[in-house]
């Protein structure tokens, strides 16, 4: 696993309730466009940044809150992925991460 992925991983959900959090876990460790383009949650499925959540955080979104919160719904997206040669920082919710020298998986 690249260190780009690793950075850029998160959560796959089933499904993005009507109140817009991700709910249904689904797995981990998955980009958007994997999540969405694996087709594990359906069209209904989606995408937090959360790397790895614990069975504490699982339990209090589910039971508490509705849901993950910062979730990108997959449907109605556009998933477009792009190769470059190279690739200085890449920007997620306003937030830049600085990847200069580091290798994508291909």
């Amino acid at each position: 696993m690249g260190m780009l992925r690793i950075l850029l991983a998160g959560t796959c959900w089933m499904q993005v309730g009507s109140n817009g959090r991700c709910q249904s876990y689904e797995r981990t460790r998955m980009t958007f466009e994997e999540c969405c383009r694996s087709g594990a949650g359906g069209v209904q499925a989606g995408w937090s940044p959360h790397q790895n959540p614990n069975a504490g955080s699982l339990f209090y979104w589910h039971a508490m809150s509705g849901g993950a919160p910062l979730c990108r719904p997959c449907a109605g997206k556009n998933v477009m992925v792009l190769k470059c040669d190279s690739v200085t920082e890449v920007a997620y919710q306003d937030k830049k991460v600085n990847v200069a020298g580091l290798k994508a998986d291909k």
